[in-house]
């Protein structure tokens, strides 16, 4: 007798506690109706900070190309590895290695000079950005 009392005692607090916690399960009571302009505002806020998170994220992708002959085998290979980094607001491939050899002198300043009209290139879209033009085009 005294231990199916006590089991009823066990399920009725574990019911209560469950009571109790499913009270924080509940989502969060939704905040105070939001305007459209605080929405976009907002957006905003985290597209900014999105792009400076991206600037600060680079990473190596390796491409690996193979030219077959009539039988399937490998004829020949190229390898090029590229540094893949945010100019300006857009994400550009920096070669830098070819056949898994480092660029020579010459390579790397044609590399250089081709990031940096493409960084030129980012910039002058930046600048005809024109929010009004923009609206009016949609």
């Amino acid at each position: 007798m005294a231990a199916s009392r006590i089991l009823r005692l066990l399920a009725a607090g574990t019911v209560a506690a469950l009571a109790g916690l499913s009270g924080l399960a509940q989502p969060p009571a939704p905040a105070a109706p939001s305007t459209p302009l605080s929405v976009v505002l907002e957006s905003l806020k985290r597209a900014d900070s999105d792009l400076a998170l991206r600037r600060n994220y680079t990473y190596v992708e390796r491409e690996v190309q193979k030219s077959l002959d009539s039988r399937g085998a490998v004829k020949k290979q190229e390898i090029h590895t590229y540094d893949i980094v945010m100019v300006g607001s857009r994400r550009h491939a920096r070669l830098i290695a070819s056949n898994d050899q480092p660029l020579t002198e010459k390579q790397a300043q044609k590399e250089a000079e081709r990031m940096r009209r493409a960084e030129e290139k980012d910039q002058e879209r930046a600048g005809r950005h024109d929010p009004v033009k923009d609206k009016e085009k949609e």
